[in-house]
Order: C-alpha cells, then structure tokens, then sequence
C-alpha cells in the first residue's frame, strides 16, 4: 500500500461540522485564481457543501479529508461520494489552495481518495467494476498532470455557454399542439423529475433519485421556481427549463440548471422555444446574462442547439477523468 505524507509542518484530519466557512473560502480562492472571478456567494459554496455532505451513505469523519497548514489554514479538501443510483461509481475532486499547489498535497489527496474508494468498495456487493472519478477544471494544469499521473483518463468535457441579453431575444415559436406554463409547486415535482429523468436517458449517466433531484435542484435557497417552465402538450410535460438567479462577482446571472426535451417532442425546435422563453423572462427581470453548462458529447445535439438560441462558449470548462480500480 502507498504511504501518504505530507510536506513538514502540514496535517491532515476528517472534515468536521463548523469547517463549511474555510473549506468554500478555499474554493473561492482556487476559483478566483484560475478565472480572475468567482461566479457564486460563499453562502452558495455552503450550500453545496452541506448538500453532498448529507448525500445518503456518506459519512463525513470516514469520507473526507483536510489538509491543514503549518498556520492552521485549511487549504486541501476532498471527499469520496457517491449517489445511491450507481454505488460502484464514485467521486472524487481534491481542490487545493493556489498558495499550496506545488507541495504535492493534490497528490496526497488523490492518494488517499482511491485508497478510500477501494476501503468503500470492499462493503459493497460484488459482481461490478469499482470506478473513480475526478472534475477537473479545464485551466488547473496541476490537477490535469495529477491524474494522468495517477492513471486517470479523460472521460467527458463540459463547457460553460452563455448569452448577453444586450436586447430583448427572439419570441419563442412553439411547436404546433405545445404551450408553456410556469411550474406549479406541490403539483409538478413528480411529474417534471420523471420527464427528465426520460429525456436524461440518453446521455449516458444515471439520473438521481427522485429525493436527490428535489435536494440538488429544487429545494435551494437559490432555487425559484417562478424560473421554472414547462412545455405541455395537453396534460404531458414534453420539456422543461429549470432555472435560477444566481449571485457572483460581477453581478446577477441567470442559470439554467436543466433543459430537457423528452425524445418523442425532439427535433421540433421545442428546446429553441423553451430557452428564448426563459432568457425573455430574465431579460424582463433586468438579468443580462444567462449561462448554462454542456456536455460537449450529448447525443442530442445540445450544444448546436444552444448555439441557435443565440449562446456561446465562455471561458469555463471542466474535464471529467475517470480510473477503474477493480
């Protein structure tokens, strides 16, 4: 087994309640870094935290890990996660303070995560690969050199696509037989998760459990469903945009956490509809600019559809790397 060590000085431990503030400190500080802003709050950078903290089957003393500097900084952080759909896939993206990040405490990290990962492997059934993955900012080379070193390979690439709403956009044009509605809390949940939960299908991940999708996607402080709109063929949901408002560095944003068609509306300009839709929506709110992130290998197209709404590829990408390790 390898021996992990740090550098003179530093020391590791489990991440505890109370850490939240430092651990999205150090998360600002790294985005900072590598863009020269920061898109979300610290309050957000909480948010998330607690959220994959109480992901079932996640144990915080056991799952994560800090490194601690000689003053006491908190300035490495990883956990090892994974959701309840696909146990024998798990997660794992140590970040590292850019004041810290040529001590080989990203190697450190990413050590004991595999290491971790096999210990969490060893409790569940067998019969199926044990696979690890690792997002990786497109512009943090230290991360990238990591985990080739460490024999991960790339295994999709995301990018961040965005609009400047300088002018009202496009009327959406809606399909024949379709209309849109706002989603109506307490009505809609089931009915919108299981729609795009269908159209989600064919993208090659699993999609969360219903409990999880409400955790991560609607029951956000930044969550606002009166961002939230769906394209209905009589009683049936055949698309949905799921968006918010969100807080950074330069301002107010809107963000669109999910679009989705379902396959028997595709091809009919629905998604072209539903995006000028929302973006007349963020316009109104006087919200000039709305981002989304893309998977650049969606077999539905996405990203040429984006591109016809008016979007284009920002500066932001992250690269998702992966490692089988049994």
């Amino acid at each position: 087994m390898t021996v992990l060590t740090l550098p003179a000085n530093f020391t590791t431990r489990p991440a505890t309640e109370g850490d939240q503030q430092a651990i999205a400190e150090l998360l600002t500080a790294l985005e900072h870094d590598l863009y020269g802003n920061v898109e979300s709050t610290i309050a957000a950078q909480i948010e998330w935290l607690n959220n994959a903290w109480q992901t079932a089957g996640f144990v915080l003393e056991t799952d994560s890990r800090l490194v601690i500097a000689p003053d006491q900084r908190i300035v490495g952080y990883v956990i090892v996660w994974h959701g309840p759909v696909t146990p024998h896939t798990m997660m794992a993206s140590p970040r590292i303070h850019p004041a810290c990040c040529s001590l080989g405490l990203g190697t450190y990290l990413n050590l004991w995560a595999q290491q971790r990962a096999r210990h969490i492997a060893e409790t569940l059934p067998p019969g199926e690969h044990v696979v690890l993955k690792s997002w990786a900012m497109e512009s943090n080379r230290a991360a990238h050199d990591i985990l080739i070193r460490e024999g991960f390979t790339p295994e999709r690439y995301f990018w961040q696509m965005e609009i400047e709403l300088d002018r009202p956009p496009p009327v959406p044009t809606w399909p024949a037989g379709t209309r849109v509605r706002n989603f109506i809390r307490n009505q809609d949940e089931r009915a919108t998760y299981e729609a795009n939960a269908e159209a989600f299908a064919t993208n090659g991940d699993p999609y969360p459990t219903f409990e999880e999708w409400r955790r991560w996607v609607l029951e956000l402080d930044t969550s606002d469903p009166s961002l939230w709109f769906l394209a209905v063929d009589g009683n049936e949901i055949a698309g949905a945009c799921l968006g918010r408002k969100v807080k950074g560095e330069k301002g107010d944003r809107g963000w669109i956490d999910e679009i989705s068609v379902r396959p028997a509306w595709r091809g009919r300009g629905l998604a072209q509809a539903l995006l000028h839709h929302a973006f007349g929506e963020y316009y109104h709110r006087n919200i000039r600019t709305c981002a989304l992130d893309v998977d650049s290998a969606n077999p539905s197209g996405a990203t040429g559809v984006y591109e016809r709404a008016g979007m284009q590829r920002g500066a932001r990408a992250m690269v998702r790397y992966q490692k089988l390790l049994c």
